[in-house]
């Protein structure tokens, strides 16, 4: 019988690597949950997002129902009331309680700074968001201002559609976080099957697009409609949002004072985004190999070049070894703070033979979130999974990567 194992590196002050300990982790380690058995019924693990120093997993069992666990920080009501006030932090992962929605099922989660967004679906009903946590900047999307005065709530988007009846079932596509903004995809199913890309929190970039009037304003606590038409996908910076559009063309807003939006309108059939910090990456499927482009900082390798090499802002290829491109396909892209990891797999013709999974990285590694067991930087793509000294046939299989604010996760899949 398949097993899944979690493993993590890099900041943990608060606990949120899950490794019951508030020390730095420089190597892979396994996560901790309070239930030791957790893991044992789980059919897979759906998400993992990370704040500044709080953590959420979700877990689907093997009869498709979806719980959630948080660790790290949550003082600040960021894993709900009732965590926060039981346990303030835990550096092992604990359920998070949501039998308020019993009827409902965790279907996507995001995490901003010290905010956390839950969204809930049922399949007769519209989808709810919630969010708790801080709303130092309008973070909770729920229109209130003041600091500290609300630490949850539910999220509304009725007001994006003209056409809604009461009647329609919103569904919310994608939800995803910077430090201080976040974004949604939302549609609602009736006859015209509108689509709406809204944003909240900080706004002084214009990362949620132009606003009425001469000037931005600095944050925007509730839900307002984004210029952006044809999205299919969301990567959000610190100071800047991107977007894949279904023509394969990805499209920006907001800052661009350190080039992370440098020219990424200008490559065509781009298959997915991701965005650090300061930075944006595509990634790019070009004749029989496929290729990351990224621009944007590179004072921490970022670019996966040292950064003596950038002088000039440019949207260039990271240079992965040929070698690496022609043996593996790329599967997915997780994007941090300021560091990137990437999972590829092996191109096999025989299907006699398991293929074998490997994670590579790059960029910002002060807190060893590159899993490498030192703190330097990494300028250059690398391999950090499986470890040097695993032997060729018995890696576990990657099944999903993650990376957050100097973390990086990885689940595995053995047996």
């Amino acid at each position: 019988m398949k097993t899944l194992r979690i493993v993590s590196a890099g900041s943990n002050a608060k606990g949120q690597l899950a490794q019951n300990s508030v020390a730095d982790a420089h190597t892979f380690n396994a996560c901790l949950f309070s239930d030791s058995s957790a893991l044992s019924g789980t059919a897979a693990v759906t998400s993992i997002a990370t704040g500044s120093n709080h953590s959420l997993i979700t877990l689907r069992d093997t009869l498709g129902q979806t719980r959630l666990w948080g660790c790290g920080d949550g003082s600040r009501g960021q894993l709900g009331e009732a965590y926060g006030r039981q346990y303030g932090c835990s550096s092992v992962l604990r359920p998070i309680d949501l039998s308020h929605y019993h009827d409902r099922d965790v279907s996507m989660i995001a995490a901003a700074w010290e905010t956390s967004y839950i969204t809930l679906t049922h399949p007769s009903k519209s989808d709810i968001v919630l969010s708790l946590g801080a709303n130092d900047f309008g973070d909770l999307g729920i229109g209130a201002k003041q600091k500290g005065s609300v630490t949850s709530g539910q999220i509304l988007f009725d007001h994006l559609f003209s056409s809604k009846s009461a009647t329609d079932i919103m569904r919310v596509l994608e939800i995803k976080a910077g430090p201080h903004h976040a974004l949604a995809r939302i549609s609602v199913e009736n006859s015209t099957n509108e689509q709406r890309v809204a944003g909240w929190g900080v706004s002084r970039h214009g990362q949620l697009g132009p606003q009425n009037g001469p000037n931005l304003p600095p944050f925007i606590s509730s839900p307002n409609r984004l210029p952006v038409r044809d999205v299919t996908s969301l990567a959000l910076g610190n100071q800047h949002s991107v977007f894949l559009q279904s023509s394969g063309v990805a499209i920006g807003l907001g800052s661009d004072r350190k080039h992370q939006l440098h020219e990424i309108s200008s490559l065509s059939a781009v298959q997915s985004i991701g965005a650090t910090w300061n930075g944006s990456y595509l990634i790019r499927q070009e004749n029989d190999s496929w290729f990351i482009y990224g621009t944007g900082s590179n004072s921490n390798g970022q670019l996966g070049c040292s950064p003596t090499e950038t002088t000039t802002p440019s949207l260039s290829k990271i240079p992965f070894p040929d070698e690496t491109r022609q043996n593996y396909e790329i599967v997915d892209m997780a994007c941090g703070s300021e560091h990137v990891l990437v999972l590829l797999k092996e191109k096999i013709n025989s299907t006699a033979q398991q293929p074998s999974t490997a994670v590579w990285a790059w960029g910002w590694n002060e807190h060893g979130n590159l899993g490498l067991g030192h703190t330097d930087d990494v300028t250059s793509p690398t391999r950090v999974w499986p470890p040097a000294n695993t032997p060729r046939g018995s890696e576990a299989t990657v099944v999903g990567i993650y990376a957050g604010n100097g973390t990086s996760w990885i689940v595995v899949e053995e047996g």
